[in-house]
């Protein structure tokens, strides 16, 4: 897909945000194979590699279901997660815009403070795919990245890799994410309902 009128000649917030969620139209919700690889590289030096589903819902919301954790995960087998839900980002933050040569970047800082202080969205100008998020942390030192690479797959611009950087709390760990045999417009896990508190629903 090839982004172009109103974006490039007159970029805002607003419409780099209807952009991003204006892709994959006609795309409702997936489930794919997911490969995740975690290193924690501090003590004590945890490395689960895990085999699940990861199930998507329009506009950003995600399910990942690894049914076979072991046992020092505590029996986490489900996660739930929305960080990538445009739809939602101008309720829960504060956004400016900056431009760089290839991308634009939201700089969001949360309307109702918490833990994070910031939080970055680089969005490519030509595809509008998110491709790069860095949470920044009132606690010195603390930091998470996440850099997403898309691919074409049956007609559809979708995530197959993920992979992360984490420090927080004196704790280190890396992680690799990839997705594959995709099948969509699925009958996915309904979202969890949406807490009236509205910090709870700024999460993550």
């Amino acid at each position: 897909m090839r982004i172009g009128g109103p974006w490039l000649a007159f970029p805002d917030v607003n419409g780099v945000i209807e952009t991003i969620l204006g892709r994959n139209a006609g795309l409702l919700s997936y489930q794919a194979h997911a490969h995740l690889d975690v290193e924690q590289v501090t003590f004590p030096y945890l490395h689960p590699v895990l085999d699940g589903t990861v199930y998507y819902s329009s506009p950003g919301y995600v399910v990942y279901d690894f049914p076979n954790t072991p046992s020092y995960l505590q029996g986490i087998t489900r996660v739930e997660g929305a960080v990538g839900m445009a739809s939602r980002w101008r309720e829960c933050y504060n956004i400016t815009l900056l431009e760089k040569p290839n991308a634009y970047v939201l700089r969001m800082v949360p309307k109702i403070r918490g833990e994070v202080s910031e939080m970055d969205v680089t969005v490519d100008k030509t595809t509008a795919n998110p491709q790069f998020f860095q949470w920044s942390y009132y606690n010195p030192g603390d930091s998470v990245t996440l850099a997403q690479t898309f691919e074409l797959a049956n007609g559809f611009n979708v995530v197959t890799a993920q992979y992360s950087e984490i420090t927080k709390h004196h704790i280190r760990a890396k992680a690799r994410a990839n997705f594959d045999t995709f099948v969509y417009n699925f009958a996915v896990p309904t979202p969890t309902a949406t807490p009236s508190d509205p910090l709870h629903h700024c999460d993550n």
